[in-house]
C-alpha cells in the first residue's frame, strides 16, 4: 500500500537510502533504485522505474496490479501487489530474510512525473 498526497506524484524507491545504488567516489556506475511512482489518473498512473542518479530513468515493464486507488480528504491511498522476486534485474526483489528494506520517498510539484520537491 502507497500513501500520499491526492495532488501531485509520488513515488517509493526500493533497496537504496539516496539516489544512487552503490556510490564510486563522484560516480554512481549503477544508477538509481527500482522506483514505483503514481502520477496521474487512469490505468497508467502507476509506473515502475529504473531511476538515473538524481534522474527518472526509464519505465520498466509492469509486474504490479493495482488493487485500488482512491483519494479521500487529500490523501490518495493506492493498493497494488506484484511478485517478490524482480521481473528483470531491473525490478527490486524482496527478500523475505531480510530484516528490513532500505528505501526512498519523494513528491512532486504536480501531477506530472518530473523533478522531485522532497
Amino acid at each position: 500500500t502507497l500513501v500520499g498526497p491526492g495532488d501531485v506524484w509520488f513515488g517509493v524507491g526500493f533497496g537504496a537510502g539516496t539516489m544512487c545504488l552503490h556510490s564510486q567516489g563522484d560516480e554512481c556506475p549503477d544508477g538509481g533504485p527500482y522506483a514505483i511512482i503514481v502520477a496521474g489518473k487512469g490505468p497508467e498512473a502507476v509506473t515502475e522505474r529504473k531511476l538515473d542518479d538524481h534522474g527518472p530513468g526509464f519505465v520498466l515493464r509492469a509486474s504490479v496490479k493495482v488493487r485500488s486507488d482512491s483519494t479521500e480528504h487529500g490523501t490518495r491511498t493506492v493498493v497494488l501487489t506484484r511478485p517478490l522476486r524482480g521481473l528483470t534485474p531491473h525490478h527490486f526483489t524482496f527478500d523475505l530474510q531480510s530484516p528490513s528494506v532500505p528505501f526512498i520517498t519523494a513528491k512532486g510539484k504536480s501531477m506530472t512525473f518530473a523533478q522531485h520537491i522532497g
